[in-house]
């Protein structure tokens, strides 16, 4: 499959992962990290919900749950600015996991 075919489908695919990815990663910052988040997008390092003790424990369950490990050049601020960010960030490790096949 050409690569913009490939883009494409990976795009059309995480449009309909990402909210599932986006309400566990909710789930948890709820349950296992004691923080309520408002929305998605609401900006989890402003509001002090996201601190260095619980983005360890963030990335634990992470690994544990997505199968994902964030390698040290993927943390960057942005990445986990918000529960959106996150999803993001977990479907590419995902679909990056794959060999770079659709």
């Amino acid at each position: 499959m050409p690569e913009a075919e490939c883009t494409n489908r990976q795009k059309e695919i995480g449009e309909l992962f990402l909210p599932s990815i986006q309400a566990e990663i909710a789930e948890l910052f709820a349950g296992a990290l004691k923080v309520e988040v408002p929305s998605a997008t609401a900006d989890l390092l402003d509001t002090g919900s996201l601190d260095s003790l619980k983005f360890v424990e963030l990335l634990l369950y992470l690994e544990k749950r997505f199968g994902v490990q964030i390698s040290m050049e993927d943390f960057e601020i942005e990445n986990f600015r918000c529960i959106k960010q996150i999803a993001r960030l977990v479907f590419q490790y995902q679909t990056s996991s794959k060999n770079g096949k659709c």
